[in-house]
């Protein structure tokens, strides 16, 4: 790593950290650009495990908001999207790999500034759990399904079912990728590269919380996430 690839590192998860930490999506969509511009590895594997560290955070200091019977449906989804997803890392090649998670960050970034507001029933919660895993374990992106399946929870609400059920895709994810080989030591290496950053994030996020509910910060992110995305297709394209 240079020094330019470990600041860029550092400042990328210090963002990702800090959206997530206050609003509890946002970490894969702010910094996964950055980082796969880096090196394509960091997906999906050491994007899940960094979650892992803001999600228990989450959970534990929005214990009191979750929803436990829409999170125990959710998790009626989970296995079928661990699953879909390990096929979908097996057969796709690391290159084509970049450009699907970049073509996601735009197409979830796109979906969530134009407002999208599906009526949320029974149904919704296996629903969500099998996109969050599926996007999750396959590109370290699992935020996208559950605030479009979610949107009608208010911020500590989000933030507790956000940390809860990305936090239990995170460890089964891992798992996974570490069975069938997808998750050693070159990840583990990459993941602790991002542990400064989420450390400074998280510190943030205590800070910048009052700016989450000022009508222009989201879709700022949003959009800055959108270029992250459309920047990783072009230069993965143009190699």
């Amino acid at each position: 790593m240079t020094g330019i690839e470990i600041a860029l590192i550092i400042g990328a998860v210090a963002m990702g950290a800090t959206v997530q930490g206050c609003t509890g999506i946002g970490f894969s969509l702010v910094a996964g650009p950055i980082l796969l511009m880096i090196d394509p590895a960091f997906a999906p594997g050491p994007l899940l495990a960094a979650g892992i560290i803001i999600n228990l955070r989450n959970v534990v200091t929005e214990r009191d908001h979750l929803d436990r019977v829409e999170f125990q449906r959710s998790l009626f989804g989970v296995p079928f999207g661990v699953v879909a997803a390990i096929a979908v890392v097996e057969l796709v090649p690391e290159r084509p790999m970049s450009i699907l998670v970049g073509l996601g960050v735009c197409l979830a970034t796109a979906a969530l500034l134009s407002g999208i507001r599906p009526e949320r029933s029974s149904r919704t919660g296996p629903a969500v759990g099998f996109g969050v895993a599926l996007a999750g374990v396959a590109a370290g992106l699992p935020g996208p399904p559950l605030v479009v399946g979610y949107h009608d929870l208010l911020a500590n609400a989000m933030r507790a079912i956000a940390g809860a059920l990305i936090g239990v895709v995170a460890v089964v994810g891992i798992s996974s990728l570490a069975l069938t080989g997808n998750f050693g030591i070159d990840e583990t290496v990459l993941w602790l590269w991002m542990v400064p950053g989420l450390i400074m994030g998280l510190a943030l996020a205590r800070v910048m919380s009052p700016l989450m509910d000022r009508e222009w910060f989201r879709p700022l992110v949003l959009t800055l996430a959108f270029i992250g995305g459309a920047a990783l297709v072009v230069r993965q394209v143009v190699r």
